[in-house]
């Protein structure tokens, strides 16, 4: 089994939603009242009830998960289960955020890389449902749904296999900033099993069914020996804020030291 040490449990995406005041203040109302005619409540006690209920009400929220976050955490999770698969001289991380001087926001998230004795990997995790068309160039893929009485509808989705090709472009110079040279490959993976991808031409990354990703990494040759494993694993556990870092005497990072104590 693959080592899922520095695997950061995702939390359910929940967003606030509308108040729920009217509902509370509605069952408060009719509360009162029932017990009022009942003969169990006096009507002044009732009369305090609804006015705390009203003011109660206008305060209080609910929370649901967000639809779209929460597709994405269970694909994510599905992939996580999948890589298992993979022999213990594996280590994974997931939503790892790599520097990137070039984004807006200066991090470029990736939602799974895989490190092994041949090399580095990282995956770009969908979940869609649907027909998903589109071109290795183009910003935007198609998306084609089919709805419960059969009606067919579209929406769009940033190209995965950019997305993809721009995170293993952003690992690899941050890794060689700290002076280790690897070649890192990417790969898409559609992680729902109502989803059919139809890509126009030839594409830059793969786009990997799910139940094959594990061996599609474990069988790959790099065409130079892959010698940076422990390396590599050091500093992105300390890149996710994961681990103390190991410091020599001149100040620089000790992977030796540190992956040693893994």
């Amino acid at each position: 089994m693959a080592n899922q040490r520095f695997l950061i449990r995702t939390h359910l995406p929940i967003e606030r939603m509308e108040n729920m005041g009217p509902v509370i203040v509605t069952g408060s109302i009719v509360a009162s009242l029932i017990l009022f005619l009942i003969g169990e409540f006096p009507w002044p006690l009732a009369l305090v009830v609804l006015v705390l209920a009203v003011f109660m009400g206008s305060r209080a929220p609910s929370w649901r998960a967000d639809p779209a976050r929460l597709s994405g955490v269970l694909g994510e999770q599905r992939v996580n289960t999948a890589l298992l698969a993979l022999p213990d001289t594996y280590t994974l991380f997931n939503r790892l955020r790599v520097p990137n001087p070039y984004s807006s926001t200066g991090t470029t998230e990736i939602d799974l890389v895989v490190i092994g004795p041949n090399g580095v990997f990282t995956v770009e995790v969908k979940n869609n449902k649907g027909v998903v068309v589109g071109a290795g160039h183009e910003l935007e893929w198609q998306v084609v749904k089919t709805g419960r009485s059969g009606g067919k509808y579209r929406s769009t989705m940033r190209n995965p296999v950019r997305q993809a090709k721009r995170q293993a472009l952003s690992l690899r110079d941050y890794l060689r900033e700290a002076g280790i040279h690897a070649r890192v490959q990417s790969a898409v993976v559609f992680s729902n099993d109502e989803c059919r991808v139809e890509p126009a031409g030839r594409l830059p990354v793969p786009i990997v069914p799910l139940r094959r990703l594990a061996r599609a990494i474990e069988t790959h040759r790099p065409k130079r020996p892959f010698t940076s494993q422990e390396p590599v694993v050091a500093l992105l556990a300390l890149l996710a804020d994961l681990v103390e870092p190991v410091i020599d005497p001149k100040g620089a990072w000790d992977f030796q030291g540190y992956t040693r104590g893994i």
